[in-house]
This record gives C-alpha cells, structure tokens and sequence, in this order.
C-alpha cells in the first residue's frame, strides 16, 4: 500500500515531460564522462523526499523519473574495467542519485542533506541508467556527474592506503 501511494505521489507531481536522455561512454581509450544538468523542483523537496522513502524513482517496474524533477542518463561502459569511480557534486541541499547497473542492481544514493557523492563501484560492462534529482535551496540547482574508467593496470598504481 505504502508504494501505491508513493506511486500516486509521484505521478501527480510528474510533469508530461520525459526526463532529459543523455548518452556518454567510458572505456580503456576514452576514459572519463560528465554529465551536467539541472533540476528543478519545489523548495520542499517533495519529489527527493518521496525518492528517499522510497529508495529510488522506480515503482513496480516504472520509473518516475520525470523532468524537470529529475533527469535521466545512460553510461555505456565498455570491457576491461576494474572499477568505475562516480563523483556528483552540485548547489544543492540535497543529491540524490538512483545507479542501476547493466544487470538490473539498483543503489540508491540519497542521505538528505549531502551536496556531492563519490562512489567507486565495479565496473560492469554494458549500459548504466543514472537518475539525479534532489532538493534545491531555491527553486533549482545544477550538477556534474563525473564518470572514470579504471583498468586494472590504474587501480593497481594506486598508493597503498596509508596505516591508521
């Protein structure tokens, strides 16, 4: 019952509008990817908090991922990597971003009050949905997502961590 309403919730503030589509590859040549955008929503963060109860923008299937509360991307991610470092920053009170990877795991990144993220994840070969919404301060606020490809041959020239 709980994701019913959630569903309505969402469907009454989606807007006819799809969200905004962007596609960028990362891979052993072309390494890193950005995406940039912005979102706009109410001061409340209605839709942010909803995507906080809810762990993520999808019910039952469907995504609720909507402009202009929320937009969209697709990182293809090529073969050979070892893993994939994500950094989101942005003006916002809150970012939230929802990573669903090419075979269907879902992670949802929403604490309520963080501006940026960095996440170093597998890096699953295939194409990646990256959704990001969250709450302005305002009206609206811009982001950047940052994507990096790392092969085994990078991770491996990493320092050690240091002793604690």
């Amino acid at each position: 019952m709980r994701k019913m309403l959630l569903a309505a919730a969402m469907a009454a503030l989606a807007l006819p509008a799809a969200a905004s589509a962007d596609t960028k590859s990362v891979d052993t040549t072309a390494k890193s990817a950005t995406f940039t955008g912005t979102i706009t929503s109410d001061p409340l963060g209605t839709y942010d908090v909803l995507g906080y109860l809810n762990d993520g923008t999808e019910v039952r299937g469907t995504s609720f991922c909507v402009a202009p509360f929320c937009e969209e991307h697709t990182l293809k991610v090529g073969e050979g990597g070892a893993e994939l470092r994500l950094d989101a920053t942005s003006d916002a009170y809150n970012l939230s971003l929802q990573l669903i990877d090419p075979d269907g795991g879902s992670t949802s990144i929403n604490d309520g009050s963080s501006s940026e993220h960095h996440e170093t994840l597998d890096a699953i070969p295939g194409d990646w949905t990256i959704r990001v919404y969250g709450s302005p301060d305002a009206t609206s606020f811009d982001y950047e997502l940052k994507a990096l490809f790392r092969t085994p041959e990078d991770v491996a020239q990493d320092p050690p961590p240091a002793d604690e």
